[in-house]
């Protein structure tokens, strides 16, 4: 379980809570949960008012990004509603996953050459450059606790990424370079390498904050989602 501190770390980075959750008891059905999450994102963000605000839905940028701006999507799942099938969590999911796309393209479609230019840094660090092309949507997180949450890693996609999966796809295949392909295989070597990454003796939290600037790339998208409705 994480600690205090750990959740305070990662409130710097989140970019999306549900609005007027805070005063409402656990939803009853799950209409009243599609209801919930398909409130507003948060305009109010004084974390003294938010109480055990990870307790909610939460989007934020996560510290060992494969890509600029990658993002994990965690959703508690309400006790009563806990034995529901996958099926229905990912349709749930969706609600949030359609905003969270939103809002990545929002800030990269229409800025990203000035966003990238603000984070050197996290775009030298995560190799990201170009257009934004996508976002991948991913159900990978190995500490999840499947009867209590619903976790999806959203990792936006840019050419230089793209350029390189098509790289090393038509070296391991020996095929021409006007093929594509082997996206999970370059997904897999950009875990491995981003799991190698050393940091000498800065934490890595310093790193995501001061360098890299995450808080503030949280801000940009949740200033972006303040005021958009999900539906």
């Amino acid at each position: 379980m994480l600690s205090q501190k750990d959740y305070d770390k990662i409130y710097e980075r989140t970019w999306y809570l549900p609005d007027q959750w805070w005063n409402r008891e656990s939803p009853n059905d799950l209409e009243e949960w599609r209801s919930l999450l398909k409130m507003r994102n948060a305009s109010r963000w004084d974390k003294s008012g938010l109480g055990e605000w990870w307790k909610f839905p939460h989007i934020f940028l996560v510290n060992r990004p494969l890509t600029f701006g990658q993002s994990q999507l965690v959703i508690p799942i309400p006790s009563n509603l806990q034995t529901e099938k996958e099926s229905i969590l990912f349709e749930c999911a969706s609600i949030l996953i359609k905003l969270a796309i939103k809002g990545f393209e929002k800030v990269f479609d229409m800025n990203v050459k000035d966003i990238k230019a603000e984070f050197p840094d996290l775009a030298n660090r995560t190799l990201s450059y170009g257009i934004y092309e996508k976002t991948i949507i991913m159900r990978v997180s190995a500490d999840e606790d499947k009867s209590r949450e619903y976790k999806v890693h959203l990792v936006p996609y840019f050419q230089s990424n793209a350029s390189l999966c098509q790289e090393r796809y038509c070296s391991l295949q020996k095929v021409s370079q006007d093929k594509k392909g082997g996206l999970i295989g370059w997904l897999g070597d950009r875990e491995t390498e981003v799991e190698r990454w050393k940091f000498g003796n800065c934490e890595l939290a310093k790193i995501s904050k001061y360098s890299w600037k995450l808080p503030e790339l949280a801000s940009i998208l949740r200033e972006k989602l303040a005021c958009q409705p999900t539906g």
